[in-house]
């Protein structure tokens, strides 16, 4: 199966499996956010730009288009600096398997803000879309021990959006072959598990899901033990295919990026309905 049939089979499968009304309609205490609440806050900040205090990254999901994280990384800059010339993208569509990427996502940062420390780079925030966390992971924690001599992504904050912190359903569910992301992103696979184990704790996950996602499973949406700031599924469009656009999710992590109070916090636990 190529990439681009792999790709169109997860999306079929995804949207056919749909999202029932109680992910629609079920409310987080720990992430009060309404649409609409979301949609004012876009405008305020829109409206009155700041200066952050280091770069941004954003990494792409698994083959996802460049358009997605183009469009995702221009709304996240219009909500703090203005300029989405100042921030990073590193697309997945056809980069290369995980280590790949998580290579080209330094190399990136090192073109735009050289550092003079070979070990790592400057200290950035990173987005990191579906597979785009875990990418980012590995950039930090894994790729310069795999591979002495390579520099290391310096993180100050991940913020993660459905990434499959705990594996892939769909990754488990679907004849997706010749790619070896696909095996990595399997739950409790040896990749995962490593993953893990090199994660010291120097730089929080902060992470992000919303409920009826039947690609990654919002359960598997936070590293083991923790549970994501989740909010309900949408009302048209799929809920992991779409979720790079949902406000609740970009304004919260533009309110952090920002230096304000997020409105979103961990500690929610899923709702019965929403575990595998």
């Amino acid at each position: 199966m190529t990439r681009t049939a792999t790709i169109i089979a997860a999306a079929a499968i995804s949207l056919l499996a749909g999202c029932s009304a109680h992910y629609k309609d079920t409310f987080n205490p720990s992430f009060p956010v309404t649409e609409e609440m979301a949609q004012a806050d876009e405008r305020r900040m829109q409206a009155d730009h700041v200066h952050l205090d280091r770069p941004v990254l954003v990494i792409g999901g698994f083959r996802s288009p460049d358009m997605f994280i183009e469009a995702m990384t221009t709304k996240l800059a219009r909500m703090t600096c203005g300029d989405r010339y100042d921030w990073i993208r590193q697309p997945t569509w056809f980069e290369g398997d995980l280590e790949d990427i998580a290579r080209r996502a330094i190399d990136k940062v090192q073109e735009a803000y050289p550092s003079d420390d070979p070990a790592t780079t400057i200290e950035v925030d990173v987005v990191g879309y579906s597979m785009g966390g875990i990418v980012a992971r590995y950039a930090a924690d894994r790729l310069h021990k795999d591979n002495p001599g390579a520099r290391r992504l310096k993180i100050n904050r991940l913020f993660t959006i459905s990434t499959p912190h705990r594996g892939a359903w769909l990754a488990e569910r679907t004849p997706l072959v010749e790619d070896r992301g696909v095996g990595d992103l399997y739950r409790k696979s040896l990749f995962l598990t490593m993953l893990d184990e090199a994660y010291t704790g120097d730089y929080p996950i902060v992470p992000y899901g919303r409920l009826g996602d039947h690609v990654v499973g919002p359960i598997n949406m936070a590293p083991p033990g923790r549970w994501p700031i989740w909010c309900s599924a949408p009302l048209v469009g799929d809920a992991h295919l779409t979720v790079n656009e949902d406000r609740r999710i970009l304004t919260d992590i533009a309110r952090r990026l920002r230096g304000e109070e997020p409105r979103g916090t961990e500690g929610e636990p899923l709702p019965d309905f929403a575990l595998e």
